[in-house]
């Protein structure tokens, strides 16, 4: 396969900038069509790299001005959490201006998404400017003395550039709440709604349209299609997004229709070739066991959940079990679920959702919950002892207020994590879950002794496995080329293996920045 675009009647290609090289965030494709003489740039999600790949975020290769628009397959924040860095002004770039195309439920939930990372990313700053503030004190002091001592130019050069290097970082990292705001008003959303059927269509460019198809990864989330043809020619490649179940707790199940002219698909490749370790339902009978025991043994349970959509099932499952007769004392620990769940509840309740099952009752009950609200209450609720349940998010344990919650009870026997779904390598909860009876665990530059039960359910993960991605295949059957994105080494090298058995295709593991030649 050729790398990158010509100069012809239609060529299309696509740079990966994210996701890649083993990483399972930071979401971001780039398509470039060329249609004669006119070219259209068009970035399918942009996200945020998390975790250990954070610094990432830091020198991003996406300059503004030349991208037409931006699509969203879900509000993810590794799908959609680098958008507002388009309207940063860095240098002498040029703000995006276009439009930022998703469904309506990915971009009502994407604002609270944004502007809480935005939060975090500027509390995140201030530390920064505090470490910077103290090396920068201690360089100058080092050149006053190097001054006196008559020190050589090129040692006081030396210390002016280190001083211009903080400075120049004080300033670049990440974005603000302004960007966010400005991003918003960007936003195009797409409506599914009031009889307007399940897949929607527009026309992004002259020859150039983008296809929206749900999926059951989370509420909102879509597979796209972008098909650009000129004259006779035509392409279309197909973004999965990220691949949700086909059983899961809060969405029907989804068909995809078929379409024999598909030339390429960018598939999503977490979980690999696995099966499922447990289904749904086992994790929803193991979790009810769970909550039973504790309630007998007033021991306290932290389900550190993700506050988009993940938290909403939990809050639907502990809702059914005490429907069933089960107490439970249940606490809402995290202001943006509480937000997501608002954004859950609008799409849910005029009945013409193109996601919800609606054979199952209201879902989003919380009259029967606490709900925390200030950051007070926070600090109290994270002391209690049990019977409780609490509900809080930042399931990878990176930050939020479940740190808290370790704190208070990793080294407390009477307590209970439940890591409800995926957890990456290497994450702080995933640390703690591995982790032995008695063992000394670093958790974000802290140590502890754990002496909590841990617990992780993977039936509630929100992604699909390997007969899922084969479901998302089998709609397009006569693709020629399959990229492999959003996996670790494992997944994506497995999942290579076999597809090019089993599929005609070309199956491509693209590295970062790798940019192909399409059509």
């Amino acid at each position: 396969m050729d790398n990158c675009s010509e100069k012809g009647k239609l060529n299309v290609s696509i740079e990966f900038l994210g996701a890649t090289n083993g990483i399972v965030t930071g979401s971001a494709n780039l398509v470039t069509i060329t249609r004669g003489d006119t070219v259209r740039k068009v970035l399918v999600d942009y996200g945020w790299f998390q975790g250990d790949d954070d610094y990432m975020n830091e020198d991003r290769v996406i300059n503004p001005d030349e991208i037409d628009c931006v699509l969203l397959t879900h509000a993810h924040l590794d799908h959609c959490g680098g958008v507002p860095l388009l309207f940063k002004t860095i240098d002498d770039n040029i703000p995006f201006t276009g439009k930022i195309y998703g469904s309506r439920e990915t971009l009502d939930q994407a604002v609270h998404i944004l502007r809480d990372s935005a939060k975090v990313n500027e509390n995140r700053l201030k530390g920064y400017k505090g470490c910077y503030e103290k090396t920068k004190h201690t360089l100058m002091k080092d050149r006053e003395k190097a001054e006196r001592e008559v020190a050589k130019p090129k040692d006081i050069a030396a210390i002016d550039s280190a001083v211009d290097s903080i400075e120049e970082e004080e300033q670049s990292i990440f974005y603000s709440i302004e960007d966010v705001e400005e991003a918003i008003r960007h936003f195009y959303p797409i409506d599914f709604t009031k009889g307007a059927g399940s897949i929607q269509e527009i026309t992004l460019f002259e020859g150039i349209d983008a296809k929206f198809i749900p999926t059951s990864h989370i509420n909102g989330s879509t597979m796209i299609e972008l098909r650009a043809y000129y004259g006779s020619e035509n392409y279309t490649i197909v973004f999965s997004g990220d691949i949700g179940n086909e059983n899961t707790i809060l969405y029907k199940k989804m068909r995809f229709p078929t379409n024999y002219s598909a030339d390429c698909v960018v598939l999503e490749s977490l979980h690999g070739v696995e099966r499922p370790i447990e289904s749904l339902q086992e994790s929803t009978i193991i979790l009810k066991k769970i909550l039973k025991q504790a309630a007998k043994k007033q021991k306290s349970v932290i389900i550190s959940a993700f506050s988009l959509d993940r938290s909403a099932g939990i809050i639907k499952i502990l809702n059914d079990f005490m429907d069933q007769g089960l107490f439970l004392q249940c606490f809402i620990d995290s202001p943006l679920t509480e937000k997501e769940l608002n954004c859950y509840i609008n799409s849910y309740k005029d009945g013409t959702s193109a996601w919800f099952n609606y054979n199952q009752g209201f879902p989003f009950k919380t009259e029967r919950f606490h709900v925390i609200t200030t950051y007070q209450e926070h600090l109290l609720a994270a002391k209690y002892k049990g019977p409780n349940i609490f509900i809080t998010s930042s399931c990878m344990g990176f930050g939020g207020r479940v740190l808290d919650y370790f704190e208070q009870h990793i080294q407390d026997e009477d307590s209970i994590f439940i890591f409800p779904g995926f957890l990456p390598q290497e994450c702080p909860s995933k640390t703690l879950l591995e982790a032995e009876q008695g063992e000394i665990v670093e958790l974000n530059g802290r140590l502890y002794k754990k002496h909590c039960k841990t617990i992780q359910l993977h039936g509630f993960s929100s992604h699909g496995y390997y007969p899922d991605k084969l479901k998302v295949l089998d709609a397009y059957p006569n693709v020629s080329t399959v990229f492999l994105n959003h996996g670790d080494d494992e997944s994506v090298f497995t999942l290579s293996e076999f597809l090019s058995d089993k599929l005609e295709a070309e199956v491509i593991i693209p590295e970062y920045e790798d940019c192909y030649r399409l059509f």
